[in-house]
């Protein structure tokens, strides 16, 4: 177990404080306030405050921790051997910065709180970020920051044994559209039909004929191949689907639908299906609930997992929902328009909540990449260097890597089967 004397022991601290030790280094750990207990224990601790009591294991504390709501704060980056730190320490502290207070502001998305410019569909947007405004977007910094910090404190205390981490590729399938052509009714099956008949698209034209005369396997339906791909590499991944009403943003089958009803039943045979939240829900958390029960009554299975469509998370509101409907983990969590780490981290952390000063039960797992990000740089070969870069970022922080794909990721078609051969040439490269 590890001590450490602070002179304030807040629920910021404690939140923190256990992530690093507990979830990334797995040692124990625990607080004191009481000089006399921390200079009587006998194993490793430090101090966290403001000066050191003497020649002890110390970081000086910025204000961070201790503080209440949410202010401005003008963040200026240092350089600790090419890693990216900021609230920088005096020159008694072991470390040249406030490794938690830094971590914390990244992990509670303390940016996200204070006043900031919105996309259309209200997303915080990534070009605003610290990250991406001081090149680290891209790299799980938090974690590179503990493990250096680990080492450093390892060389104080030689006994000291910390959790020996490792890379874990896992992907999820997210399933805004079950089908292309079928089981969308008769309406929107014609207007599709018309639409490629007045832009002379007659190869789709004869695919919707096939698919639904049933003389062919709708292109999107890719269920079955995506799993057999996974089960062979061993990669863990699982499929959150869409499960609402018709809307504007909303687009998939009727839950009425009976093949559509079938062949989610069919994938929660073979890896976990979980809620894929509407856009609606968003601003009618009822509807959370509705799809939920919806859901779980169709597969008699409970999950405990939730992804938002189109990522359209108004921080922390869509949080704090999940978390009251009892959701214990989020797979939203990314930017929409630039792949990276929006909390700067690829380990799975804890969601607080700065308006009630609490820590949650929701967990919220990192999505580095999507089908979307890698398709925006418009080449394939620019989507492996981004893949690439990524992954061996993930790597030398010895973490998890969590991509999301869509069904329509192993279609075959003349624009998509090369994307889809560069998901199968990486996922083989990686997922061993």
């Amino acid at each position: 177990m590890v001590l450490v004397y602070t002179h304030t022991i807040t629920p910021r601290v404690r939140y923190v404080f256990k992530h690093i030790f507990v979830r990334l280094l797995g040692v124990p750990i625990d607080f004191t306030s009481a000089l006399d207990v921390f200079v009587a224990f006998s194993g490793p601790k430090f101090s966290y405050t403001k000066q050191p009591l003497g020649n002890e294991f110390f970081i000086q504390s910025h204000s961070l921790l201790f503080g209440h709501g949410v202010e401005t704060l003008d963040i200026t980056t240092d350089d600790w051997d090419e890693l990216p730190i900021f609230f920088g320490s005096g020159s008694d502290s072991s470390i040249p910065f406030d490794l938690f207070a830094a971590s914390f502001y990244l992990l509670s998305r303390y940016e996200e709180y204070v006043p900031h410019r919105k996309d259309f569909l209200g997303r915080f947007i990534a070009t605003d970020s610290l990250a991406l405004e001081k090149g680290f977007l891209e790299i799980p910094l938090v974690d590179l920051w503990v493990q250096r910090f680990g080492a450093i404190f390892k060389k104080q205390f030689p006994d000291i044994s910390f959790s020996n981490r490792s890379f874990q590729l896992q992907t999820a399938m997210e399933v805004p559209v079950a089908f292309q052509f079928k089981g969308k009714g008769l309406i929107r099956s014609l207007a599709g039909f018309f639409k490629d008949i007045f832009k002379f698209n007659f190869i789709s034209v004869f695919k919707i004929i096939g698919v639904l005369l049933s003389l062919q396997t709708d292109p999107a339906d890719t269920f079955t191949e995506w799993i057999a791909v996974h089960t062979a590499l061993k990669i863990p991944t699982q499929c959150f689907f869409l499960f609402t009403n018709l809307s504007h943003y909303d687009r998939n089958i009727s839950f009425f639908n009976t093949p559509f009803l079938e062949r989610i039943k069919e994938v929660a045979d073979y890896i976990p299906v979980s809620l894929l939240a509407s856009h609606q829900s968003t601003e009618n958390n009822d509807l959370i609930k509705i799809e939920s029960n919806r859901l779980q009554a169709l597969i008699h299975k409970q999950s405990g997992s939730i992804r938002q469509h189109m990522i359209c998370l108004s921080y922390p509101t869509v949080y704090r929902n999940f978390a009251q409907e009892g959701y214990l983990n989020d797979y939203s969590f990314q930017y929409n328009e630039k792949a990276g780490f929006r909390a700067s981290t690829c380990t799975p952390f804890y969601f607080y909540d700065l308006e009630s000063e609490s820590q949650t039960p929701l967990k919220i797992h990192p999505i580095a990449l999507t089908e979307y990000h890698l398709k925006r740089t418009k080449s394939t070969r620019k989507a492996r260097q981004l893949m690439e870069r990524i992954t061996q970022n993930v790597k030398k922080a010895k973490g998890p890597l969590t991509i999301v794909f869509t069904n329509a990721s192993f279609k075959e078609s003349v624009f998509s089967t090369p994307w889809k051969t560069l998901l199968i040439k990486y996922l083989r490269k990686h997922g061993v």
